[in-house]
């Protein structure tokens, strides 16, 4: 786990490849403007020695992987070889490296084995050693390694801008076969977001059927939702010129708005039916009318 309030999770089947492009993604993120404090949970300081087979030489010994792989569990495993039986009691005879051996890496050039013709053969004679670092430990998201990055957002910069932003960086930085996935604060800010889009499309429907059954009419409830369009986009350029993000608060508004405009839609709506049914008039006349009283009464 990070420090930071907010992680974004990079996974991939292929580990060498996770630590690679997890890597590079943080120092892409660490040069974002609206980010800080980047960091990850990667530790790879662990000593490791990577055994690269050389098949050629094994093949013409008459070896092949699962031999060298017994030769070493036989070595470190440990493996139990066979069992003593006594009179009052049975010994697990146990085949391995003297422990004080195993702690070195010269231990693996001690180990060695029979070949099917009857050559005993070093290990380092068929196998390369190479020392290299590891993680300390591999870490797993849904049965997937992974690799999470945490980061602090800037003073005046919005969880939803850093969102995009990172999302656009890695879009563009990692390969099709390296994915993220957002957790901690910034996942539930972007299932709010998705919650919320719903809620305001439900805010709309169960406004349109409430007004079909109070109106008996599928037309009247789109006259006064018609409106709605408009007060949208005038809203979304208010929040673009003064700055603001689209997030919890101004998705209040708009459900709020959608309130408004549908009242003062209502009204109209009422003076103009009243006119046409009660007086005769037609329906250009009393609508304009309908439009200035309601303007006034707003």
């Amino acid at each position: 786990m990070g420090s930071s309030t907010y992680q974004v999770t990079v996974q991939s089947l292929n580990t060498d490849q996770l630590y690679d492009w997890a890597g590079k993604l943080d120092r892409a993120m660490a040069e974002l403007p609206e980010l800080q404090d980047v960091s990850n949970d990667m530790e790879i300081k662990s000593p490791r020695v990577d055994l690269v087979i050389e098949r050629d030489t094994a093949a013409a010994v008459g070896l092949n992987a699962t031999q060298v792989e017994n030769a070493l569990y036989d070595g470190l495993g440990p493996k139990w070889s066979s069992t003593i039986y006594g009179t009052n009691a049975q010994y697990r005879v146990l085949i391995e490296l003297d422990p004080k051996y195993q702690e070195h890496t010269d231990s693996l050039r001690k180990i060695a084995f029979k070949t099917p013709r009857g050559a005993i053969v070093p290990l380092e004679s068929v196998v390369h050693f190479k020392e290299t670092v590891g993680p300390n430990s591999i870490n797993h998201s849904g049965q997937l390694p992974a690799v999470s990055i945490s980061f602090g957002l800037r003073p005046g910069t919005s969880l939803g801008a850093a969102v995009d932003r990172i999302t656009d960086v890695a879009g563009r930085l990692l390969p099709a076969n390296v994915t993220i996935a957002f957790s901690g604060s910034a996942r539930t800010f972007q299932s709010s977001l998705t919650n919320l889009s719903l809620l305001l499309f439900v805010a709309i429907g169960v406004v349109y059927i409430v007004l079909g059954a109070l109106y008996e009419s599928y037309i009247h409830p789109l006259t006064i939702l018609s409106g709605l369009p408009s007060a949208g986009l005038g809203a979304l350029i208010t929040l673009w010129l003064f700055g603001n993000e689209l997030n919890i608060y101004s998705f209040v508004g708009l459900i709020m708005l959608i309130g408004i405009v549908k009242k003062n839609a209502i009204m109209q709506i009422d003076f103009a039916l009243e006119a046409e049914r009660q007086h005769g008039k037609a329906p250009a006349e009393p609508s304009t009318k309908a439009a200035s009283f309601a303007s006034v009464r707003s």
